[in-house]
């Protein structure tokens, strides 16, 4: 037989190029997950490597979700930790693990083979990834397998965009089996391919692969004869087959293991049935010594089994005999499902506040419900009723939110009850209805109802809301007294911390501190919303000190982990890589924060959000953006607090984009000298445009203004540098524009130095100007209102010039770079000339008195 056709070796691969350049695209959306859908064999994983080896410039993490890895936490990362080089065994793992992948998504990829296999922890980092942090995630997963919880509720707040994966055409089988054989195939053989395939590549290969094997594949003309005989059982047959095989024992074990899973042995109770079903590779051990179903189809056959309440019950009793408050949860769950009426009131009302603090609303409410079906008495109603008002408002179910709030009213009894409601509900409408008017006025309405201490704990919110409506922002807040409810002095401590580290009062915001943490520690449990303002305080204290990494670090280390308060972790990191200059990553952090906050606003920020996105477009020049956005925020989002402030600063860079100079700086000095008695730094900070536009007299007076009230490093360091460009003080700018860069503030820095440069400063001065340019421009990819300003030596200078310094060779340099030797020459040679120096060890000084190396 002539041999013209070949078998073996590698098996083709059909390009899909539709589906390649869609999943492609759509990892440009931040904070989505690209979910690759289909059975078994289709080619999901195949696609997913496909596009992620398409993207050079990002790093691809691999997360392999293996069956037997499923019991392991954090089994699935173990090749994205070695990549990464992070300790396998530190006790922080799964946050350092978070943030190194989050602090650089705009350069990698994370690709998840097999998503419904992931362990309980890594399908929790893979939904903070994607929702805290924006990473571009693949991920593959079969079709009518289920997700883990944490994955599934990325699909259900609309974080997943699903890429179903058919099978190949037929044109595409016959091209692939030409591929492999050198002949196109006969068409009786394609079309019976095709039929016993549906297309579905591993499928397809099975069958071909046993024609080889069986010496079925032979020539026949110029085409190839493929004969792969009879076809196989599918995998849900399979599977329906071996449960059916069980005994009753033997299928209600299986059941309760499928509940309770990961299980022990000893929760099984062990015996001659759990054997067997370990034998028939129904549950295996998990590499923890638990077992768990291998297949998740194991899973998904009992959701409708008969027996379904009395495997409930036993999983209930072994999860109560449990520690964690996960089992605890899980075991209310199942009672919930079961439409359970014995759950007692005092685990109804847990499950309530642990919903609630996890951000699971529908499950809160799910147990609020349950709650009223039974006929609570008064007290129990109301915290019921409120709560659910306060969940829905989150899930934004206004409607129901509204009349929930009302039936909570009408049960309130106590002071504390009312000024629990006027708390709830005034962020309700101001946060979420953004009605500053309706906040205000159901709080008057009821403060003659509350006792003293029941109007102290409200005061700093009511003075809030008011401030937003453009009044006076003071506060008649004082030590709430012992006698109020724990629950809500943490709401009057949450304000208080917040505003005080606004107005950069430390003792103030240090105190209310204290009291957050005393609170939260009495009722036994952390409050989401208080630990992000014990992280904004020392947020706030740190950018006023002008430490601005250690405030970025602080907020990249706790973002991981923080639940549906995410939106305000990245709307801070938006707002301080904007004022570092770093343009691009600003407005990829300013597009997923708004993505999070119109998700779930706990705190009202989705208008600061939109006002920073609306800064950065027109600081990126693209003013059609930043109008669009500004017209679009409501009249609610517009007045909220801080929003005043990046609105006028997106209005003044609109105004210079329009050549309007002077409009913009009045328009600066306006806002700043409203604004800086409520928020003296982020106030300022605008006011830097003032600065950079050339103007900087006019900045000066508002700034000592906010220091006599305020004495805050990182104002006194733009105050500072206002002064030196108006009086001209020439030789103190080097130093100034030095703080001004160490604080954070590198644009001002750049401009600083070329409004310096063009009003005359020269020689030494010049020289050091430059050199500073030289170490800051590279970080700065924003574009300046001024000409940029000359760096003393080039960048590719200076790479050379610092591996001189060191006493390397030319030659050794030239290697470490992947240049020629006669370069690096000509490069030094430049350098020299330009630092007046003759040697290496001179190069080595000059740097140092630069501070360039």
């Amino acid at each position: 037989m002539q041999n013209w056709f070949k078998t073996g070796g590698e098996w083709p691969r059909i390009p899909r190029p539709a589906q390649e350049d869609g999943v492609a695209a759509a990892l440009g959306i931040p904070g989505r997950l690209q979910l690759i859908v289909g059975p078994a064999g289709i080619g999901k994983s195949t696609l997913a490597e496909t596009v992620a080896s398409g993207l050079p410039d990002r790093m691809v993490i691999p997360v392999i979700a293996l069956t037997e890895l499923s019991g392991v936490p954090m089994g699935a990362f173990a090749p994205a930790v070695a990549r990464l080089g992070l300790d396998a065994a530190s006790d922080r793992l799964p946050i350092e693990l978070v943030t190194a992948i989050g602090r650089h998504a705009n350069g990698v990829v994370v690709v998840v083979d097999d998503i419904p296999r992931l362990d309980d922890v890594s399908a929790a980092l893979v939904y903070e990834l994607v929702r805290g942090f924006g990473a571009p995630t693949i991920a593959t997963a079969r079709s009518g397998e289920a997700l883990p919880s944490p994955i599934r509720r990325a699909a259900d707040e609309g974080l997943c965009l699903r890429w179903d994966l058919d099978g190949l055409a037929s044109e595409d089988v016959a091209r692939l089996l030409e591929r492999r054989f050198g002949a196109r195939p006969r068409y009786a053989d394609l079309h019976r391919l095709m039929e016993r395939s549906a297309g579905n590549p591993l499928h397809l290969r099975m069958l071909v692969e046993r024609a080889e094997r069986r010496g079925g594949v032979t020539p026949d003309g110029e085409s190839v004869r493929v004969d792969e005989g009879a076809d196989a059982v599918g995998l849900d047959t399979a599977m329906a087959q071996r449960i059916a095989e069980l005994t009753p024992g033997q299928h209600d074990l299986l059941h309760v293991a499928v509940l309770l899973q990961p299980v022990t042995v000893l929760e099984l109770g062990g015996g001659p049935d759990l054997l067997t079903l370990v034998a028939r590779g129904l549950l295996a051990d998990d590499g923890t010594g638990r077992l768990r179903a291998t297949h998740p189809l194991i899973a998904e056959a009992f959701e409708h089994a008969p027996g379904r309440r009395d495997a409930a019950d036993t999983a209930v009793r072994l999860l109560r005999r449990r520690t964690e408050p996960a089992d605890r949860m899980r075991a209310l769950t199942l009672q919930l499902d079961a439409s359970d009426r014995t759950v007692d009131d005092a685990e109804l009302l847990w499950g309530i506040e642990y919903a609630i603090s996890t951000g699971d609303f529908r499950l809160a409410i799910h147990a609020v419900d349950t709650v009223l079906g039974q006929g609570p008495h008064r007290e129990l109603a109301f915290v019921a009723t409120l709560r659910a008002a306060e969940a829905c408002s989150l899930m934004s179910d206004l409607d129901r939110a509204g009349a929930d709030f009302a039936a909570a009213q009408a049960l309130a009894e106590t002071s504390d009850n009312l000024a629990q409601l006027v708390i709830q509900r005034g962020q309700h409408l101001a946060y979420r209805r953004y009605d500053i008017d309706a906040a205000v006025a159901q709080a008057e309405q009821m403060l003659p109802r509350l006792d003293e201490a029941g109007r102290a704990a409200v005061a700093e919110y009511v003075a809030n809301w008011r401030s937003s409506r453009g009044e006076p922002a003071s506060s008649t807040l004082r030590t709430v007294a012992e006698r109020v409810a724990p629950e809500i002095a943490l709401r009057a401590a949450i304000m208080a911390g917040f505003m005080r580290a606004l107005r950069c009062d430390k003792d103030g915001a240090q105190r209310a501190s204290e009291s957050l943490r005393r609170l939260q520690a009495e009722l036994g449990r952390t409050d989401p919303i208080a630990q992000t303002v014990l992280d904004f305080v020392d947020y706030s204290a740190l950018i006023g000190d002008a430490h601005t990494d250690d405030a970025i670090d602080l907020i990249e280390s706790k973002r991981a982990g923080v639940g549906d308060m995410v939106g305000v972790y990245t709307c801070l990191l938006a707002i301080t890589r904007l004022y570092r200059g770093q343009i691009v990553e600003a407005s990829r952090l300013a597009a997923l924060a708004v993505d999070q906050l119109r998700w779930r606003d706990r705190m009202g920020w989705l208008g600061l959000a939109l006002g920073y996105q609306a800064v950065i477009a027109a600081r990126r020049r693209d003013i059609a953006t930043a109008r669009r956005i500004l017209d679009e925020m409501t009249l609610g989002q517009r007045h909220a607090p801080l929003v005043p402030i990046p609105r006028a600063e997106a209005q003044a860079w609109i105004d210079l984009a329009d050549g309007q100079v002077d409009q913009a700086v009045a328009r600066l000095l306006r806002m700043a000298d409203r604004e800086a008695r409520v928020a003296p730094v982020v106030a300022s900070l605008a006011l830097a445009g003032v600065i950079r536009a050339g103007e900087a007299a006019h900045a000066v007076g508002i700034l000592d203004r906010v220091l006599s009230v305020t004495p805050v490093k990182v104002v006194q360091v733009v105050r500072d540098l206002a002064v030196a460009l108006r009086d001209h003080a020439y030789p103190d700018l080097p130093t100034l524009v030095t703080r001004a860069a160490h604080a954070g503030l590198e644009p001002i820095t750049l401009d600083a130095i070329a409004l310096a440069l063009q009003q005359g400063a020269k020689g030494e001065i010049a020289r050091k100007l430059e050199a500073i340019v030289t170490r800051t421009d590279p970080l700065v990819d924003e574009e300046l209102i001024q000409r940029r300003p000359p760096s003393l030596i080039t960048p590719r200078e200076l790479e050379v010039a610092r591996l001189a310094s060191t006493r390397m060779r030319s030659r050794e340099i030239a290697a470490r770079l992947g240049i020629s030797v006669r370069t690096v020459d000509n490069q030094l040679a430049s350098v020299y000339r330009k630092l007046g120096v003759s040697s290496r060890d001179e190069l080595a000084d000059a740097l140092d008195a630069l501070g360039l190396r």
